[in-house]
């Protein structure tokens, strides 16, 4: 049955396949950048967190224990 529209709606014409070729390339590239921007983030919070733990040691054992209640109260409660 071929698709009839009621006015309302703009009907979207095909479109060739080496559009959607090339907007796939673009969307491999889109994907590297982001796997790139998420790595490098990945490792300024790996370093940040090292030299926190490194310099405050009691901060940070004060912080796990706090976000370790915090997670057992919830998981506790069946959030």
């Amino acid at each position: 049955m071929p698709h009839r529209t009621n006015g309302h709606h703009r009907r979207v014409a095909a479109e060739p396949t080496a559009r959607f070729d090339s907007q796939k390339a673009g969307e491999q590239s889109f994907g590297a950048r982001v796997e790139s921007s998420l790595s490098h983030t990945h490792e300024k919070l790996m370093k940040s967190s090292a030299e926190f733990i490194r310099d405050r040691p009691g901060t940070s054992l004060l912080l796990a224990v706090v976000v370790g209640g915090v997670l057992g109260w919830l998981i506790k409660r069946r959030v």
